[in-house]
């Protein structure tokens, strides 16, 4: 990544590296044995719930107190994620104002793909992977099935067999 600015991606660790054995006192961030920041959908949800909770004047003090109890390393990786996440949400809001759902299955994938191209422009693949990748995998999934439900040139048994064929590609894809 020698373009660009630095990423959590490039200091931070996924789930799989290491167990959890430290958590900031609100929850929002944990670390593992080497000190690393843990990246994960729990990760997600713990700083969409801290930008929820807080207003706009209070979010630099709350970012503050989410990061002062991570070590070193680790608490500068939570600030420069924090900072990665308050831009990706306006950006996110932006291009997908809230309330304005997609008219067709062809226009949720696109949105779907514009979504993920926005978060690995902000977070980073891998960052964006830990992040959102389950959330992104069942989302695709949901609108392959409205799309299989809608096929009128297929017989009931057809669908569900189509639809057992997609989930189950679906659970080998996350494992």
């Amino acid at each position: 990544m020698a373009d660009g600015p630095a990423r959590p991606e490039d200091t931070a660790s996924t789930p799989e590296s290491q167990p959890t054995v430290a958590q900031t006192n609100d929850q929002t961030f944990r670390t593992n044995a080497s000190g690393r920041l843990v990246l994960d959908v729990q990760t997600r949800l713990n700083m969409e719930a801290l930008f929820a909770r807080t207003e706009r004047e209070q979010l630099a003090e709350a970012k503050q107190q989410a990061i002062e109890p991570l070590p070193a390393a680790a608490s500068a990786q939570a600030a420069e994620l924090l900072e990665h996440y308050d831009n990706y949400q306006q950006a996110q809001r932006q291009a997908y104002p809230p309330g304005v759902a997609p008219a067709t299955e062809e226009a949720a994938l696109a949105e779907l793909d514009g979504l993920h191209a926005l978060r690995v422009a902000h977070f980073g693949q891998v960052v964006a992977r830990a992040l959102y990748g389950e959330e992104e995998a069942v989302s695709r999934q949901l609108v392959e099935l409205m799309r299989l439900e809608k096929d009128q040139s297929l017989t009931m048994e057809e669908k569900a067999v189509r639809a057992q064929q997609l989930r189950d590609s679906m659970q080998t894809e996350r494992h």
